[in-house]
């Protein structure tokens, strides 16, 4: 809003950054418009946010832990007082690591200064047993294909680029290695 220098204390405003690349960072130039306004807002109000860890396509997999952990330092930094997690699409199906994104942040809303790695590998020991550290390095190169990925990625599009013949051979081995532990 123009010419507003502050709203009330009694007012909560819910930030959501619907319109972002899914792919990166509010620190990447195809977000920095997004933390800016972020910050704006929370110069000027209470603010929580309404925060998209992932778009809301569940094919191809998509994971971008680093992405959510840099946003949640960086939103403390700006000033955001909290934080509800819109992720809960296709969870019923199975899709987008759900509960391993909403217990990894939930720990790193509670300190955003964690490793994110660190917490996904807890996760992973408490839910895959044997097959942890296959399901973790899963996790760390979905990550790092989100973080390579060229083409902006809104909130109903996909990074197809990753469905590469080669990996899909690789994740289908990866996958019935884990499944025979």
């Amino acid at each position: 809003p123009k010419n507003v220098v502050k709203f009330p204390d009694n007012l909560i405003g819910v930030f959501a950054p619907i319109d972002d690349d899914f792919t990166k960072p509010y620190s990447h130039p195809n977000n920095a418009g997004t933390y800016e306004d972020l910050k704006t807002w929370c110069r000027m109000a209470r603010v929580w946010a309404w925060y998209y860890p992932q778009n809301f396509d569940g094919l191809p997999p998509h994971l971008a832990l680093s992405r959510m952990a840099e946003d949640t330092r960086l939103a403390r930094a700006a000033g955001q007082e909290g934080c509800c997690y819109e992720h809960d699409v296709g969870t019923d199906e199975g899709f987008g690591f759900a509960d391993a994104i909403s217990w990894i942040l939930t720990q790193l809303y509670r300190n955003p200064e964690q490793d994110v790695f660190k917490l996904a590998d807890e996760y992973c020991r408490g839910c895959y047993g044997a097959a942890a550290a296959d399901m973790l390095e899963y996790m760390r190169e979905l990550d790092r294909l989100s973080a390579d990925c060229k083409v902006f990625v809104r909130w109903d599009e996909r990074n197809a680029e990753i469905l590469s013949v080669d990996n899909l051979v690789r994740w289908t081995s990866l996958f019935d290695k884990m499944e025979a532990k």
